[in-house]
Order: C-alpha cells, then sequence, then structure tokens
C-alpha cells in the first residue's frame, strides 16, 4: 500500500511543489523573507528520499526498517509543519492567513490518500498533534491566563476532531476495499459460470456435430459421400481449434511473434481481406493520423483482432454505414490504468481505433460486452468471444 500510494502521487507533488514555490517566491519578494526560499529544497530533497525509501521497500519488510522509514516520514512531515509555525509566528495577519492554509493543506491530505497506510496515517496524527501544541503559543504569544487556555483547547479539539477523521476515513476505505474484493469475487465467479455454460454448449456441440459426422462417415456406402462427410467433420474441428485459440487470446496466454511493420502499410494490406466480411454497403476506410508508424507487434494476431472487431462493428449497422480503421499518436506522462489489466507505463504508444457508425452498444451492457461467449446475437455463429479475445 505504501509503495502504491508513493508511485500514483507524483502529480499530487508537482502541485504540492508548484503551490508551495509561488507561496515562498510572493512572501520573499514582497516581505524579502528568505527562509521560505532556503526550505522549500531541503523539504522536497527529504520528501524525494521518502518516496525512494518507500519505493525500495520489499514485499516482507523487518520491524527495524519499517521503524526506520516512519522516522524518515516523521522527520518530512515536521520539516513541513515547521514552516506553517515559523510563518504564523511572523507579525502580519498574510502570514497566518499562509500559515492556515499549509496546515489545512496537510490535513485535507492525511485525510484522502494517506489513509489508505496506517503507518502514514499514524505519522499525521502524530505531526499534527505536534503543531496544534506549538501553535497556539507561537501564534499568539500575548495570550495569557484563559485566553490562553481557550485557544489551546480548541487547538485539542481540532486534533481529535482532525484524529476521529482520519480514523472514520480509513475505516470506511477498509470496508470499500472488503465490498469491492467481495464484488470482484462475484464478477468473477459469474464469468466463470458464463465461460464453463458457453464451453459446454459451443464446443461441446462442435464436438458432439464433428463425432456425427465422423459415425456417418464410418457408416457411408459410397466414396463421395464419404469424403462430403469428412469435409463437415473437418470444417468443426476447424471451428473447435478456432474456439480454443480465442479462448487462450482471452487468457492474454496467446503465444506472440511480434516483428517491426508500418502499421499504415499493414492496415493497407489487410484492409481487402477486412473488406470481404462486410456487405458492399459498408465501406471500410484507414485513416493514419499518427505520426509514428513502425511497432512491434504479432502480424496475425493483430489482423485477427482487427477482423472480430471488424465482424462486431459490422453486426452494429443496419444496412450501410463506414468501418473506420484510425491510428493516433498517445503520449503518456502517468501511468494509466486499463480495465482488466495492469496500468499502461508512461511513454510514447501508437493508438489504432476501430470506429463505426452503428448504434452503439447500451450503457448498460458496457461491463460485460468483453466477457467471454456473451452476445447480444442469436445464431450458432453468435458464440460471444470477439470483444473478449480482443482485449486478451
Amino acid at each position: 500500500m505504501l509503495k502504491r500510494i508513493a508511485a500514483e502521487g507524483t502529480r499530487e507533488r508537482k502541485l504540492r511543489l508548484a503551490c508551495l514555490g509561488l507561496m515562498a517566491a510572493v512572501v520573499w519578494v514582497m516581505t524579502g523573507l528568505w527562509l521560505p526560499v532556503l526550505w522549500l529544497p531541503i523539504y522536497f530533497g527529504l520528501l524525494e528520499v521518502n518516496v525512494r525509501l518507500t519505493l525500495a521497500l520489499s514485499d516482507r519488510v523487518d520491524g527495524w526498517r519499517l521503524a526506520g522509514l516512519a522516522a524518515m516520514l516523521m522527520a518530512d512531515s515536521l520539516v513541513y509543519l515547521a514552516m506553517a509555525t515559523y510563518l504564523a509566528a511572523q507579525p502580519g495577519m498574510m502570514f497566518r492567513v499562509l500559515a492556515l492554509f499549509m496546515l489545512a493543506g496537510y490535513m485535507l491530505n492525511a485525510t484522502t490518500e494517506h489513509c489508505e497506510a496506517p503507518l502514514l496515517a499514524a505519522v499525521d496524527i502524530a505531526a499534527v498533534g505536534l503543531a496544534m501544541a506549538a501553535l497556539p503559543f507561537v501564534a499568539a504569544p500575548g495570550l495569557d491566563g484563559a485566553r490562553l487556555v481557550v485557544v489551546a483547547a480548541g487547538a485539542a479539539m481540532l486534533w481529535v476532531y482532525f484524529t476521529l477523521s482520519v480514523i472514520s476515513t480509513m475505516r470506511a476505505r477498509r470496508r470499500l476495499r472488503a465490498s469491492l474484493a467481495a464484488l470482484t469475487e462475484a464478477k468473477v465467479a459469474e464469468t466463470i459460470g458464463r465461460l464453463t455454460g458457453g464451453l459446454a454448449r459451443d464446443f461441446g456441440g462442435r464436438v458432439a456435430t464433428t463425432l456425427g459426422f465422423l459415425d456417418s462417415a464410418v457408416a457411408a456406402r459410397d466414396d463421395e459421400t464419404r469424403v462430403e462427410l469428412l469435409r463437415q467433420a473437418h470444417r468443426e474441428a476447424t471451428s473447435c481449434a478456432a474456439l480454443t485459440g480465442q479462448l487462450v487470446a482471452f487468457a492474454g496466454r496467446a503465444q506472440l511473434r511480434p516483428v517491426a511493420l508500418d502499421i499504415v502499410a499493414f492496415l493497407h494490406e489487410v484492409r481487402p481481406r477486412l473488406r470481404r466480411l462486410v456487405p458492399p454497403s459498408v465501406a471500410i476506410e484507414v485513416q493514419p493520423g499518427s505520426t509514428a508508424r513502425m511497432v512491434l507487434l504479432d502480424r496475425r494476431q493483430l489482423e485477427t483482432v482487427l477482423a472480430e472487431l471488424v465482424e462486431n462493428a459490422r453486426d452494429a449497422m443496419d444496412t450501410s454505414g463506414t468501418i473506420r480503421l484510425v491510428t493516433a499518436d498517445l503520449d503518456l506522462a502517468e501511468p494509466t490504468e486499463r480495465i482488466g489489466r495492469a496500468p499502461l507505463p508512461p511513454g510514447r504508444f501508437l493508438k489504432l481505433s476501430v470506429i463505426d457508425t452503428g448504434s452503439g452498444i447500451p450503457e448498460p451492457l458496457l461491463g460485460q460486452v468483453q466477457e467471454p461467449f456473451f452476445t447480444t446475437k442469436s445464431g450458432r455463429s453468435a458464440h460471444g468471444l470477439g470483444l473478449s479475445m480482443a482485449k486478451g
């Protein structure tokens, strides 16, 4: 959990650097106070060290190493809150407001992503407690007696409320994770049920048909009938092999033979073969929109995926329309989530889209269309493996 939070927090850390850097620059220009400018690289240097230490953690961490990381995280938090306390001690309302903003930002961050990890939550609670204990004396040094008690009591109540909020959010996130895990298990069970049912229906039916043709061929009295029955058996056996290949592709375990090829030239090459899958009233267009053309992939698998997607696009249109094969550049600065797959790492990619002018997929079915043996079509040829194989 700690490693995931550290890896996914790159954007938040960049935003934090921008906000604090702007604040330090404005304070320096307006008041000549240079300490925030000096503090900035120290704080973010310590923050970067903690991120690297967290990412370097192994799956099984001993107590001493975890205690060392907790100490480093506490030092990082205290350096941040020390600047908030320092600003609160400066004369003028502007500094107190900036200190309040820094404290509020820290507390908001503590009640969001940090609640995923108990170690981070414990560090945040302790660090905010120390800051709350110091702020009444630093921000209002002239207070004494009853006024100081009131301010200190208010700070204590705010810390208690913050602590309860962190604990409550942590429990809510745990319940949410448990619910999502249960939902995932139910989804897996449903998918397995559909998979076994589809196999029993489609694969079993084709095997039974193949055996029927073979039995008839054995009993046939003339060679012409026997040859025709064997052809039918071979056709059904080939369908079983294709079905098996699609199931392997759905599982993401297809044996790939990637080669370097020009994607635009490849699309123009396979377009005539894809053209045979659609009626004359449906046009297939290749629209290159990417600056990059050379890719490394399996030609046969890509052509199979394109054929499945074109057939799905054909079935989505009534009588006529257009299917477009569009390429586009895809530059990712951060990891990008993918449904049912590992996140796509940062880098430069080429995106290939199959776009049709059909009616589209009804919204209630969007979560099911990539599951095996799910289909809205009727008939024996509609096995419901096209999109699931393309996904795999």
